[in-house]
């Protein structure tokens, strides 16, 4: 994202903000992952992608002077992390099935599995 974007989304301008995007991120990505190893279904992945993105609004506005209620910035960030924490936890789901039932399924792409021939 270009930093005239950035300043006009979010009210920030200058690198920290990406990087702290990355770095909450990371944390989403590893977020998505822990629900999925203890099998959680998606309304509480949902719940705490967007308190994630409530934080990342929150130290935004903290750290870097940008708007705190901005409608655009806070749709962009709660879309942002509940795709990547849904992102995380079907692939982790996906490996889950395929390595805990391998008699029964087998791996279809990166979010997915199938039934197993039976043949």
């Amino acid at each position: 994202m270009s930093p005239e974007l950035a300043e006009a989304v979010f009210g920030v301008r200058g690198g920290f903000f990406h990087a702290l995007t990355i770095v909450l991120g990371l944390c989403g990505w590893l977020g998505g992952q822990r629900l999925a190893h203890g099998w959680s279904p998606v309304p509480p992945v949902i719940a705490y992608a967007l308190l994630l993105a409530a934080f990342h609004r929150f130290l935004v506005y903290a750290l870097l002077e940008g708007r705190l209620l901005d409608v655009t910035g806070a749709i962009l960030s709660a879309v942002f992390f509940v795709l990547l924490f849904l992102l995380s936890w079907r692939s982790r789901i996906a490996a889950k099935m395929v390595s805990q039932y391998p008699w029964l399924y087998e791996r279809k792409g990166l979010l997915g599995w199938r039934g197993r021939a039976s043949g």
